[in-house]
This record gives C-alpha cells, structure tokens and sequence, in this order.
C-alpha cells in the first residue's frame, strides 16, 4: 500500500448484496493486515446492513445517508457538498476502490485529493474449478492492491451475524413448528425480470416439494417483491407448511437462511449469502455468468444457451441488463431453465443436507 501503516481508511465497498459478500474475504484480510487502523466502509444500502455491528469495521455508512441513489447517480450539489464535507470531516489518509463507489461518490473522492488504491475489475477465467471464481479473483486483486499476505488457499466469504439475531431467527421457525434445518428455503426475488426464473415454473417446484416430497417451505421476500413471494406462496399444497418471510434486516435475513436445510433462488444476493452460511443452495442462472459469479458450494442450473452479449470474464452487468430486455429474443434465456432441471438438482441437495445441525452453524463469524 502507498501508505504504509494508514491511521484511517475509508473502503468503498463494491455495489450489490452478492458483490459485497464475494469481498468479504479481501476485507477481512484488510483487517488482519491493519489490525489498529481505523476502518470505515462506504457502501450502497441495503447490502451494507450486513455489516452493521461486524468488529472488523468501526464505521459503517451507506451512500445514500448523502442523498446518492444509485450505482449510476452523480448526486445533486447538495449531496456532493454532504459527502465533500464529511470526507474534510473523516481526515482519511487513504481511500480504497473508489473506481467501485457509486458515480458521484467516485467524482467526489478524486477531487478531494486523497490517496487511491484500487482494486482490478478484471476476473480469472483460465482456471479450475467453476464453483467460486468470483470470491477468489477479488481476492487476488486485493493480494496485489492492497498488500494483503497470501495464504495459500482461497478464503471464503464469512458473515458476522450475533447469537442474538441466530436465536430470534430460531424463534421465527420454532413459532411455525420448524425445526433447525427442517425447511427449503426458496427466494423466488430478482433484481430485474431477466434474472427471475418465471413463477409459473418455480410453482411447480413449490407443488413438487410441498406435496410430493413434504417438505415444509420458508419463501423469502425483499422489499417492493413482497407480492412476488405471496403469489409463489399461494402455489403450495399444503398452506400450512408453507411460510412466508418478511424483508427483514438482511443479517436477521441471513439467519433464517441458515437455519434453513437446502435453498433455492436466482443470481441473487441471497444467493450468496446462503453459500455464506453454509446451506446448500441450488441457483437458477440466466443472463449472468456462473463462471463470474458462482458461489462455491452451490449448484448452478441454467438454459445452457450460448449468448454472445452474456459477459463471462469481467465483473458487471451483461448488456441486457442494462436496457432491461433481451437482445437476442422475446424472453431472458432463464425462461428456457426447464422444471424437470431444477427439481434434478434439488433432488441431489435435499438428499445429502437434512441431518441435525448444531446451533453454532447458524452464527458463522457471530459473536
């Protein structure tokens, strides 16, 4: 690092739930490497709540307490002035990855003079195995960028979630009758239409594990999708084994996953933070990349259709996102994910992830 030995750092932390969760091993390295510097994380809500309370951060702020709205916001005078003045007020020696931040944060920071040091936006393609590219790459980058000590294996994102927030999670399930680990979780959200998985499909699936397999089913929700998940709830057959999960703080999120016993979702944050956790997942992918954004320990599902605007080698969005529609046809390729697929993939989950659990599986990290 340029500054060797920075009395306070200011990390801009990368935008989304999932992006945040793959550098989680990056920043706990930082932390080791600098253990009595004091660190502030600047990060876009809601992802940043994962770290509200973790001891490797003394601050935690989000982007939006200036007025920023989004990854692409420039932010009006009054928000640049806001964030202007408190990077006065912060005295930071050094920034980190401000090249991640959102746009008129970015603007900000290069006017205010403070020394940068960022991590690539390149990722690895040229190695072995799939499952975990993502988390790995970030991590060589920071290696490099950041001076952080090798270990000679590949970390792994771990979540700081307190024993208290473990036990209401445990409460919420013991209310409904569900034991640890009892429940498939299934998150039938997504950031656009083109990255869900239809819920006519995921229906089925919900029919197939509440009536065939019998299985009892927790369906989480996010704010403004709260609809989505009663609709997909609505499918099960038998009501009362089916539960539906408010948009809760997302570490308490976080634990009712964990204390799920298999999950299933699209390309999501959610995604992520279950592989986080531990729970076994199965993730339905579309226009994303599986070899960008896989998480270890989790099995992917997908069309199998080539698409030459799908980005494969560099972390970002495929075109498609950005204009809201696909390219190439009238529907996003994960519409072709057939029924039969998932419930394979589920099958070989379910069959190796409902074996009792102890407590501490649902604190990974926690106090």
């Amino acid at each position: 690092m340029a500054v060797e030995s920075p009395n306070r750092l200011l990390i801009c932390l990368r935008y989304g739930i999932g992006d945040l969760v793959m550098e989680l091993p990056a920043l706990r390295g930082l932390r080791s490497r600098l253990p009595k510097a004091h660190l502030t994380a600047l990060g876009a809500a809601p992802a940043v709540a994962l770290l509200e309370g973790d001891p490797d951060f003394d601050a935690v702020i989000p982007a939006q307490r200036f007025g920023f709205q989004h990854w692409g916001h420039r932010g009006t005078a009054a928000a640049r002035e806001r964030l202007g003045e408190w990077l006065i007020a912060g005295a930071f020696d050094q920034v980190l990855d401000a090249s991640h931040a959102v746009v008129g944060v970015r603007e900000v920071i290069s006017a205010a003079a403070i020394p940068v040091l960022n991590t690539e936006s390149s990722f690895e393609t040229n190695e072995e195995p799939l499952e975990g590219r993502g988390v790995r790459s970030i991590w060589r980058s920071a290696v490099q960028a950041w001076g952080l000590a090798e270990t000679g294996s590949h970390p792994e994102p771990n979540l700081h979630i307190s024993e208290a927030v473990c036990q209401s999670a445990r409460h919420f399930c013991y209310q409904r009758g569900l034991g640890d680990r009892v429940a498939v979780g299934i998150a039938p959200i997504a950031s656009t239409e083109l990255k869900r998985w239809p819920l006519e499909q995921l229906g089925k699936v919900v029919r197939w594990l509440t009536g065939e397999q019998g299985r009892p089913i927790l369906v989480f929700s996010a704010p403004g999708e709260e609809k989505v998940a009663r609709e997909l709830l609505a499918q099960a057959v038998l009501p009362g084994r089916a539960e539906f999960v408010p948009p809760f703080h997302l570490q308490q999120t976080a634990a009712l996953i964990a204390c799920c016993g298999a999950f299933l979702s699209n390309d999501t944050g959610l995604m992520h933070i279950a592989a986080a956790m531990d729970v076994p997942t199965v993730a339905v992918f579309g226009p994303t990349s599986q070899r960008v954004y896989l998480p270890a320990g989790t099995v992917a599902v997908s069309s199998g259709s080539e698409c030459s605007h799908r980005v494969t080698d560099r972390f970002g969005p495929s075109p498609c996102l950005l204009q809201n529609r696909c390219l190439i046809g009238r529907e996003s390729c994960i519409s072709a994910v057939s029924v039969e697929q998932v419930t394979a993939a589920l099958e070989r989950v379910l069959c190796h992830s409902f074996e009792p659990q102890q407590s501490s599986q649902f604190s990974r990290g926690g106090a």
